[in-house]
């Protein structure tokens, strides 16, 4: 599977059509967005973003971060169905082209994915908070839910856009977090990609003044499990490619038109990444 992968869009629709057209002309199964879909202090430029990506012919996964709000979940959890561009009001009572994960599984393509939204609490500027605790709970449910023995205990739904398994109680994420070490063997052997808006603690975090701002439940989740690719955000300036044991952690920074595009390729398990840098022509669509 191809993935073009991107965070941190804050709203800006240009560089949200740059992303799709270079996603479209890549040939990227899926668009994944590591967060920060919203303007700051603007709820509505979540829906412009979102009408954007639905021009995308393919699927689009994201999380939610810390400029996002909390309430979008309702808006658009990962079992909507795709809006294909349609208007969504203020309130999010229309479903949205968007899959977004906060603790739930989303089996697509023969790959599992699974994500957590919001940022630990004491993060600089968020209207989307929570502890580290409930991520890591958050994550270890979602992964949970991605066997098949525990559709039982789930909402399951299974439409063209991929089998979306999300929790059944309102709890079961947070209690998530007291499970046993799910280990990197557990549950399936299809490749596994999870995704925050946050990195994991010390792993493409480093801030301009120095400062590490990962979380250390991401971290610990990773290491423990061992997902094939981690995709996260949050740190513009610390976006790059690194690996975690055999887990491959990329930070794609926010998209801009001219800059390259990460593009990871999931085969068997194993990935690789790619900085994708496309010519003007073809974006504009001029024959070369």
């Amino acid at each position: 599977m191809r993935l073009c992968l991107s965070s941190d869009i804050h709203g800006n629709v240009k560089a949200t059509s740059y992303l799709v057209k270079s996603a479209e002309l890549l040939g990227c199964t899926a668009i994944l967005v590591a967060g920060d879909l919203c303007a700051w202090e603007d709820y509505k430029s979540y829906f412009r973003v979102v009408a954007e990506l639905s021009k995308f012919r393919g699927k689009v996964i994201a999380v939610l971060g810390n400029s996002d709000y909390p309430e979008l979940l309702g808006a658009s959890r990962a079992e909507a169905q795709p809006l294909g561009g349609a208007e969504t009001d203020e309130k999010g009572r229309a479903q949205s082209a968007v899959s977004l994960l906060h603790g739930d599984c989303l089996v697509f393509g023969g790959v599992r994915f699974v994500g957590a939204s919001g940022v630990p609490e004491g993060a600089h500027g968020s209207y989307f908070s929570t502890s580290e605790d409930q991520l890591l709970g958050l994550l270890r449910g979602a992964l949970e839910r991605c066997d098949p023995i525990s559709k039982e205990n789930a909402n399951v739904s299974d439409n063209a856009n991929g089998i979306i398994i999300t929790s059944s109680s309102s709890n079961s994420s947070s209690d998530a977090g007291n499970r046993t070490n799910l280990g990197p063997d557990a549950k399936s052997t299809a490749p596994l990609v999870s995704m925050t808006h946050p990195p994991p603690l010390g792993v493409l975090d480093t801030t301009y003044a120095g400062d590490h701002a990962g979380s250390s439940a991401i971290l610990e989740f990773i290491k423990e499990v061992q997902p094939a690719l981690h995709v996260c955000g949050h740190i513009h300036e610390a976006k790059g490619v690194a690996k975690v044991g055999k887990t491959v952690v990329v930070n794609p920074g926010p998209p801009k038109r001219g800059d390259p595009i990460y593009v990871a390729e999931v085969r068997q398990g194993e990935v690789t990444v790619e900085l994708v840098t496309l010519d003007a022509k073809r974006l504009s669509g001029r024959s070369t």
